[in-house]
């Protein structure tokens, strides 16, 4: 939209312009408070950077609509966009990671899992040998 802007000088341009930016603003605002929430329950994510996206004035840029305004917000949307593709890529990376710690975490926990079946067993039987050494027959008597 903002290469359509930049030759078009429409006033629609800016307003659809504007309304993108500002649903990319607060997609980027839930997507840092994920991340922030994230941080709180496992501290050792990485910081991926600010994913904040800056927006001019909507009536400025309508009534002082010029190459100069179309060039600025075309940098603040590159600049942006820049940045949340470094995040992406950054929490791509944190999620892979994260998911081979996890296979590690289940095939230990399958491990220990087996580990503790074998002494449940084992403390069974153990158990059902103590009873049968209390209740088996009495010593024979003798006179």
């Amino acid at each position: 939209m903002n290469t359509f802007d930049l030759f078009s000088h429409s006033a629609f341009a800016e307003i659809a312009e504007s309304s993108h930016l500002a649903k990319a603003r607060n997609a980027a605002a839930q997507s840092q408070r994920f991340i922030n929430e994230a941080k709180r329950v496992y501290p050792k994510i990485l910081d991926i950077g600010d994913l904040h996206i800056n927006q001019n004035n909507l009536v400025f840029n309508i009534m002082f609509d010029n190459i100069w305004t179309d060039m600025s917000m075309r940098k603040m949307i590159h600049e942006a966009s820049n940045r949340i593709s470094r995040a992406d890529t950054l929490l791509v990376n944190i999620l892979a990671g994260m998911k081979a710690k996890l296979q590690e975490c289940e095939a230990d926990r399958d491990k220990t899992n087996e580990v503790v079946k074998q002494l449940m067993a084992k403390h069974f039987s153990t158990r059902i040998t103590m009873v049968k050494n209390i209740i088996g027959p009495p010593p024979p008597y003798s006179s």
